[in-house]
């Protein structure tokens, strides 16, 4: 097949699960091993000449119409209300356990009077909060816990 030539919007491809997606769909490809750590600097082959114009996540959606393809965050795009996320031709998923929603300290943490494991308890077990998540990811999300 000839190249096409389109040019396609992406979000932040800093981040690998962007690259990830395009070439999990054929559209990029890049060395093995490089992992989690792709730019597109490592990009190797683009068979299908496509122009990869990098844009903030949260502006993509207003940038539909100037663009064949694009690529981006389904909670961004979710919340946008502009596309239904779920009806993308492509989706990395949500099983990759890099981009999962996680609560993190420095190793010099300390949380004396547990404030900050309380707080974490009853997001990850409050039922509002997890209607609240619900509504507005949809199913496009993942809890680390």
């Amino acid at each position: 097949m000839a190249p096409l030539g389109f040019t396609a919007f992406s979000a932040n491809l800093r981040d690998y699960s962007q690259i990830r997606c395009l070439t999990l769909g054929g559209l990029l490809a890049h060395p093995a091993g490089v992992g989690y750590h792709a730019t597109l600097e490592d990009i190797v082959a683009n068979p299908k000449d496509i122009r990869i114009i990098e844009l903030e996540a949260v502006q993509l959606v207003r940038a539909l119409d100037d663009v064949d393809l694009a690529q981006g965050y389904p909670h961004y795009i979710r919340l946008a209300g502009t596309l239904d996320p779920k009806s993308a031709l492509l989706f990395d998923g949500i099983e990759n356990r890099e981009y999962v929603i996680q609560f993190v300290t420095r190793n010099d943490y300390a949380d004396p009077d547990g404030k900050l494991k309380k707080f974490v308890d009853i997001y990850q077990h409050s039922p509002q909060v997890r209607a609240a998540l619900d509504k507005a990811h949809g199913g496009l999300y993942q809890p680390g816990w």
